[in-house]
């Protein structure tokens, strides 16, 4: 890591759990006080896995509150166009694990399987994330299965999860027309 300046707000030990300010932990509060400290800072990182942006993410008609969390991240959701068809692969779950320490009052659960071609319909009242749009990359870590940040990491699709089971987000890598 580099070692930078960071600016940094002084807190004080308060004792009273109670009061609590916006973004400062219960027992502290702001002073208004700033210093400077050189820290390391992280600012590149290593992937651990790379994937390609699929053409599109294909989800269930029912997952009207993802649809809603990704509309929240500025992704553009719509309806899967009538007569749409193209090569989709489902990510076969073969098994799960669920971090038994709570972190941000969620259980991380990290998912293990691999993805396959599949035959699947795909019907103008599922939902549609194409991967063109100039959030796609947000796209990919919230909808993607192995993201170490997404949707299924944060307990999102818990009930839709389990070992021989599939990811309930399809992938549609390329179009019926052969265009990527």
């Amino acid at each position: 890591p580099d070692t930078l300046p960071v600016r940094f707000e002084v807190m004080v030990h308060t004792g009273d759990s109670s009061l609590t300010q916006p973004g400062v932990p219960r027992g502290y509060r702001r002073t208004g006080e700033f210093r400077t400290r050189a820290m390391p800072v992280f600012v590149r990182f290593d992937a651990t896995a790379t994937r390609r942006i699929p053409n599109a993410w294909i989800l269930p008609a029912t997952d009207t509150g993802v649809v809603a969390l990704l509309r929240l991240h500025g992704i553009e959701v719509e309806h899967v166009p009538a007569g749409a068809a193209g090569q989709v692969s489902q990510f076969a779950i073969d098994s799960l694990h669920s971090n038994s320490q709570e972190f941000q009052k969620h259980h991380e659960t990290r998912i293990f399987g691999r993805w396959h071609a599949a035959s699947a319909p795909l019907t103008s009242d599922m939902w549609m994330v194409r991967g063109n749009q100039r959030h796609a990359v947000v796209a990919m870590y919230l909808l993607d299965p192995e993201s170490d940040d997404g949707l299924s990491t944060w307990n999102v699709f818990d009930r839709e999860l389990a070992p021989g089971g599939t990811y309930p987000v399809w992938r549609v890598l390329v179009r019926e027309d052969g265009s990527p």
